[in-house]
């Protein structure tokens, strides 16, 4: 038989979580049995037959120290389970209430209480799940994202690559990247999407961004995600007349050529700042080297013929 601790202060030091303690624990000085085993009355050998030392380490004798500190209820922990079971059950039944709203009804109003009405769990319960609008839809973007299969790059050299791929992935899942479009108006779920693409092309781009001013860096960032969208495969598919491979290598093409952009601004903005470095030195130079008013031979001169 196993047994749970009741309270944390029973708990052996340095544990963060609940621990399990057997009989086999506490006789063998295991690591979390141990200290177990300071609380068993050991007999001393003058005054204590075997049978009384046997007595002391018995199952009856352990069984009765562990119940001090400990507690055994199966039926507890079941019962814990099965709650976890319900409560994550009925997070995803909401999120994925909401996902059928945006693919389904991309246009219609999106709230916990819209949420309610179509699934029928009370409007309490989601908000329990979901405080905020926002938790709301961070949820949803990440179902959105799983399920369109939107990938972000990790280098520079990965990023046209990758949004040929994305593209590819829009294409298949054109329903409900088109809905998602549509239901971002009332939604508001691109604002995790854009916080989560900003951070990568922070990263993937870091070595040209550190050489760029701040204003710069971000406007180069900010182009890369406006190109690396859906909204952006919708033009070129649309308005374009682009199929979808073509799409992918125009703005391939495009994400190349704004990022050669932003390496020759790099190098010429390093380049003003260190001409720019060199003269204020020279300046100082000549400003120290020059000399003194009386130390020049006019200077002398005109005081000669006075």
């Amino acid at each position: 038989m196993r047994s749970q601790f009741a309270s944390p202060s029973a708990w052996p030091p340095g544990d963060q979580c609940h621990r399990f303690i057997s009989r086999h624990d506490v006789l063998n000085k295991t690591t979390h049995g141990a200290h177990l085993w300071c609380g068993i009355k050991q007999p001393t050998a003058r005054r204590s037959s075997r049978a009384e030392v046997d007595q002391a380490k018995s199952p009856r004798a352990i069984d009765s120290l562990l119940s001090l500190c400990q507690f055994t209820d199966v039926n507890t922990i079941g019962r814990a389970s099965a709650h976890v079971r319900r409560r994550a059950a009925t997070r995803e039944a909401i999120v994925e209430t909401a996902f059928a709203m945006i693919r389904d009804q991309p246009g219609a109003p999106f709230s916990h209480e819209a949420i309610a009405a179509r699934t029928g769990i009370a409007a309490r319960t989601i908000y329990r799940h979901f405080p905020a609008r926002a938790d709301l839809t961070g949820a949803l973007w990440l179902r959105l994202r799983q399920e369109s299969g939107i990938q972000w790059p990790d280098t520079e050299a990965g990023i046209a690559p990758a949004v040929q791929a994305l593209f590819d992935q829009f294409e298949t899942h054109s329903g409900l990247v088109r809905a998602s479009i549509t239901a971002a108006a009332t939604t508001d779920y691109p604002v995790h999407g854009s916080a989560e693409g900003r951070a990568v092309f922070k990263q993937s781009l870091a070595g040209v961004l550190d050489r760029l001013p701040a204003k710069q860096a971000d406007q180069l960032v900010a182009a890369c995600l406006a190109i690396y969208s859906a909204p952006f495969w919708q033009m070129l598919r649309d308005r374009g007349r682009l199929s979808n491979k073509a799409a992918g290598a125009a703005a391939a093409w495009v994400l190349d050529a704004v990022i050669a952009s932003a390496r020759v601004r790099a190098r010429e903005s390093r380049t003003v700042s260190h001409k720019g470095k060199g003269e204020h030195d020279d300046a100082d130079n000549r400003t120290v080297s020059r000399p003194s008013r009386r130390h020049r031979p006019h200077a002398r001169a005109a005081q000669h013929r006075r």
